[in-house]
């Protein structure tokens, strides 16, 4: 893995459905729009900083896994029994509790928005239509048609059956289907960024011109719960820490991959929320779900079904770069430390001699000697 496939690593598990669906949490939370802007701008500043201290813990422990490398590392040769316990109770509630559940909102999403096209929104009243009382036009309110319940989890269960064959069969195949999406995520992205500037350049910044001032009541607890959004969409930022041995010069590559990924990843994130504002006012963000399928119908019109596929592909990136750090790395790091003398299903690097492709992988010590 080279530093595009480390910084596509990054971006594409970081940009999933959070920026797609958060900004009417983040925002309703946080009182005013200047102040939900702050808080996106707030939450990459953290992110920075955690990443940065990744930074040094992936070039001193450059081992995959992660924080149980780095606490198995840290803790285990203090005590022969204790030392491991912190790295086994981080192990015990990543594998059974806190990566699945984020695993199954990550497919369900995608479920949801890869059936969502086959059942568009369609214009109920006002669409368009001058109002000479008033002189004003009236915007178009649409009624999104959602699938059957059942549906989006069949299509979810197939995303993580496809995903677990492509990351079994192949790493190269992995990385380059993460490489394919991450490019997908941020052109769909981009191409929110630019029509909202296209509508700020038209004169549409009634919404950002409001900045600081409240529409609802600020309280500490709604500020502590709007970080925990806005942080929940910049969540991936250590994924290259989990398969770090993957990558190719990682004291040269980690430390870029991080300063690359992470600034693109919040110019996007703010951008991308000054244009649901040059779009929708922010009343009607907070009572959305969907605002990036909203923003398609209301800018792209007959091509509004390219949101809901563009957010169909960003949760399928983020699922399968879940899936290459998550558990290939962090499961194979556990198995080579309880059999240190066997390599299973440990991937071969680009810099074990000529011949040996890094697509290949040992599943026994006797393979690997070939």
């Amino acid at each position: 893995m080279g530093l595009i496939s480390g910084v596509a690593m990054i971006v594409g598990t970081m940009i999933g459905s959070g920026i797609f669906i958060s900004p009417s949490d983040v925002l309703s939370r946080s009182g005013s729009v200047g102040t939900s802007l702050m808080i996106w701008f707030a939450c990459g500043l953290l992110s920075i900083a955690g990443a940065l201290c990744y930074i040094e813990l992936g070039c001193v422990v450059t081992k995959s896994g992660g924080d149980y490398a780095y606490l198995l590392d840290g803790y285990g040769p203090l005590h022969k029994f204790f030392g491991p316990i912190p790295a086994y109770l981080y192990s015990y509630s990543r594998c059974l509790v806190t990566g699945p559940a984020a695993y199954a909102v990550i497919t369900l999403s995608f479920g949801t928005y890869a059936t969502s096209p086959f059942y568009q929104g369609r214009v109920l009243t006002g669409g368009g239509v001058f109002n000479e009382t008033d002189n004003t036009t009236a915007t178009p309110t649409y009624e999104l048609n959602k699938p059957p319940e059942w549906l989006p989890k069949v299509v979810a269960a197939g995303c993580v059956v496809v995903i677990s064959t492509i990351n079994c069969f192949s790493v190269t195949l992995a990385t380059r289907t993460q490489n394919l999406f991450t490019a997908i995520k941020v052109l769909a992205l981009g191409v929110i960024v630019v029509a909202g500037l296209v509508k700020i350049a038209q004169g549409n910044t009634q919404e950002i011109e409001a900045g600081f001032t409240p529409f609802s009541e600020v309280t500490t607890a709604g500020i502590a719960t709007a970080f925990y959004s806005g942080l929940w969409s910049y969540d991936g930022w250590n994924q290259l820490n989990l398969s770090v041995e993957e990558l190719r010069n990682p004291y040269v590559n980690l430390p870029r991959a991080i300063w690359i990924a992470l600034p693109l990843v919040m110019a996007l994130y703010i951008l991308a929320n000054m244009a649901y504002l040059s779009v929708m006012t922010a009343a009607e963000i907070l009572v959305l779900d969907a605002v990036a399928v909203t923003f398609g119908l209301r800018v792209l019109g007959v091509m509004s079904w390219i949101m809901p596929a563009s957010v169909a592909c960003s949760t399928f990136g983020a699922a399968n770069g879940s899936t290459f750090g998550n558990a290939s790395r962090h499961l194979n790091h556990q198995l080579l430390q309880r059999h240190p003398g066997h390599s299973h299903a440990e991937p071969l690097h680009g810099d074990q001699g000529p011949g040996v492709g890094r697509d290949r992988r040992c599943w026994s010590s006797q393979n690997c000697s070939r």
